[in-house]
């Protein structure tokens, strides 16, 4: 299968971020993400470059036989980010991404932090779907394996360090469609 290859482009991850609108800004034909000068306050600022194709197309992840429904996604990344929000007790939801893989659209997903302070970080990350995740992030040119295996179904937590001149997460889905949700938040002392 032939995937369409888009240059990159900038979106903003901003705290607080509704994820049907990431989702949407990372699909051809969707809503344009906002412009880094137009940017919140307090907003990262992250390079996006997918390699997707309509998601008319793409496949649910909880039934794989049916149409991927964005509404019914959006519902989840937001319970997602609201059980991040309830668990850590933070004061606010926590800066993050939302990703939709399957073979349909697209199996890899890069996103790059510019903006991310060097520093010592937690991801909070869940997933749903029949298929296998790789979660690999690379700062600093050292690249870490951070999650591989079948979505659980459950939050798993872990830490990363962010390296000055940017963080990549990159995303890789084998089997069924999956949906991720990751979140991270400065690592606890």
């Amino acid at each position: 299968m032939a995937h369409l290859s888009r240059s990159p482009r900038t979106v903003t991850i901003a705290t607080g971020l509704a994820a049907a609108a990431l989702l949407a800004g990372c699909t051809t034909g969707g809503p344009e993400a906002v412009a880094p000068s137009s940017a919140a306050p307090g907003a990262t600022t992250a390079t996006v470059t997918p390699t997707l194709m309509p998601t008319a197309r793409a496949l649910s992840a909880t039934d794989p036989t049916a149409p991927f429904d964005e509404d019914e996604a959006a519902r989840w990344f937001d319970g997602v980010a609201d059980d991040v929000f309830t668990r850590f007790g933070l004061d606010s939801t926590p800066p993050g991404m939302t990703v939709h893989l399957d073979a349909e659209t697209s199996q890899n997903h890069l996103v790059t932090l510019k903006s991310l302070e060097p520093g010592d970080y937690s991801f909070h990350l869940a997933c749903r779907g029949g298929g296998t995740l790789e979660l690999a992030v690379t700062s600093g040119g050292t690249t870490s394996p951070v999650i591989d295996g079948l979505c659980a179904g459950e939050l798993t937590s872990g830490d990363f360090a962010a390296a000055e001149g940017g963080t990549e997460f990159r995303f890789t889905a084998t089997g069924d469609p999956i949906d991720v949700a990751l979140h991270y938040t400065p690592a606890a002392p």
